[in-house]
Order: structure tokens, then sequence, then C-alpha cells
């Protein structure tokens, strides 16, 4: 059974984040306005992995920089509003690929299933 942490980090990542930007979320989330050092600490990432996570969640609208050098969540809210409208515009274009790939297939199936039962 999953432990409350492990449940909202599976359901981030469900969400479409990768294992450590959810576990900086979440972090950020409980421990706020730390910087890269507190960061690294905290959560074992070696700095260069951790500037890789931290611009994604940037560029996510997940975090932002605040009193310089120190990091905060976008309140969970919002960034879970973020993470659902990603997510539905990735599945819509995924079921937009799947028509399509269907769509250019059905004539040959359609041709077989006519071909042996008349």
């Amino acid at each position: 059974m999953l432990n409350e942490n492990e449940y909202v980090v599976d359901n981030l990542k469900k969400a479409g984040l990768t294992y450590e930007e959810a576990k900086i979320y979440l972090f950020l989330n409980e421990n706020p306005k730390k910087n890269e050092e507190e960061l690294a600490s905290a959560l074992g990432f070696d700095h260069h992995k951790l500037k890789d996570v931290l611009a994604s969640l940037k560029a996510k609208g997940l975090i932002q920089v605040v009193d310089h050098d120190k990091y905060d969540v976008t309140p969970p809210s919002k960034a879970l509003d973020l993470l659902i409208n990603v997510k539905v515009k990735h599945m819509e274009l995924e079921l937009t690929e799947l028509k399509r790939r269907l769509s250019a297939i059905k004539d040959a199936l359609e041709s077989k299933y006519w071909e042996s039962h008349y």
C-alpha cells in the first residue's frame, strides 16, 4: 500500500510529471522558498539534475523563483489545473492520431470482411 506521499507522487506522474518533478513539487509544497542547495541536500539530487528538473517545472508553470534564488510552488489548485489541461491536450492529440490510423486501415479491413463473408 502506498503512503500518502507515494500516492501523490504516483498521481502527479500519471498527470505527466517525471518522478523527480513530482518529488520536488511535493517537497516545495510542504517546504516553501528553498534554494537549490537546500533542495539538493533535502532530496539527494545532484546539482546538474536538479537544475534541469527545476527548469522543467518552471517552464510548465508549476514553480517560480522568489526572493532572487529560492523556489516556491504555484498553488496546487492552479498547478493541477495546468497539468490536467496539458494532459487533456495530449490525449486529444493521441485520439486524433488513433482516429487517423484507424481510418487508414478501415478500407482494408472492410474489403477483407466482405471478401470473406460473401
